[in-house]
């Protein structure tokens, strides 16, 4: 169920916190130790040295997965499990009368889902072409959303989107094109998919969260905040950096108490 942010489980929930696995917190302090020191070897003048750190990841997963195939029973480290095999069948959405009347009463939500989604996913288009210097177009993202949207409706897909999680994941592993961030990631995909989808079995799902989290704590953004707060009582803009400084501390304290949607739409 969606409780809402960290502090708010901290503070109104602290039941939830009694779920907290040990073993779990251990291999999490762990694999996010592995990846710290993996970063510091990328500048290494072994090449075999350097090319673990540029794939410190895949290692990362393989390691955990050993560990977890050996304990992750008698500790109770939850790991991925079963992976569906094969891709999924295409099929029209609305198969009867009562899936249309579905569909007429899911209407509003997915409006709201729709908006969120292009807010979400414009933010961190954004996010990275003013990190490397180029343009978004609004239009072309929408368009390109939609379109994925609708063809994954007919194999039973969730709605897709940009994750600021993924792309900097991916940004922290030197991906600088569309062709790393998609084509090859759909390509992984596919063959994980079909071939190598009994191997992920054991995979811990903290070490996957750990990835995630190295992965998008570059995208945090607080001295931007000290740099509007300096702004603050400049003559030209002022309404504009204060404003922005509001925001800031909306999404912030939204997110921090009430969760990530909610950080979005209060912002």
């Amino acid at each position: 169920t969606d409780i809402g942010g960290i502090m708010t489980i901290f503070f109104l929930h602290p039941t939830e916190l009694r779920d907290i696995n040990p073993a779990t917190v251990i291999l999490s302090l762990g694999c996010l130790a592995f990846l710290h020191v993996a970063k510091r070897f990328k500048s290494s003048r072994s090449r075999v040295v350097k090319q673990m750190s540029e794939f410190k990841e895949v290692l990362l997963l393989v390691i955990a997965a050993l560990i977890a195939w050996r304990l992750s029973g008698p500790l109770g480290i939850a790991v991925i499990g079963d992976v569906p095999r094969g891709f999924p069948s295409l099929a029209w959405p609305i198969q009867s009368g009562e899936d249309w009347v579905l569909a007429q009463q899911l209407v509003p939500g997915a409006v709201m889902v729709a908006l969120v989604t292009f807010l979400s996913s414009f933010a961190a288009a954004r996010k990275f072409a003013l990190k490397a210097g180029y343009q978004v177009v609004a239009t072309n993202e929408l368009l390109g959303l939609g379109a994925a949207n609708l063809a994954g409706a007919f194999c039973g897909a969730v709605p897709t989107q940009i994750g600021l999680s993924r792309m900097g994941i991916a940004s922290s592993m030197g991906v600088k094109n569309l062709l790393g961030t998609n084509v090859f990631v759909a390509g992984m995909v596919a063959i994980v998919l079909l071939a190598l989808s009994p191997y992920i079995y054991y995979v811990p799902r903290c070490a996957l969260n750990v990835i995630i989290i190295v992965g998008a704590s570059s995208l945090t953004e607080f001295k931007h905040v000290l740099w509007l707060w300096s702004l603050r009582s400049t003559r030209t803009r002022q309404r504009t950096y204060v404003t922005d400084l509001i925001v800031w501390w909306v999404a912030f304290l939204f997110t921090l108490f009430l969760g990530a949607l909610k950080g979005i739409l209060g912002a």
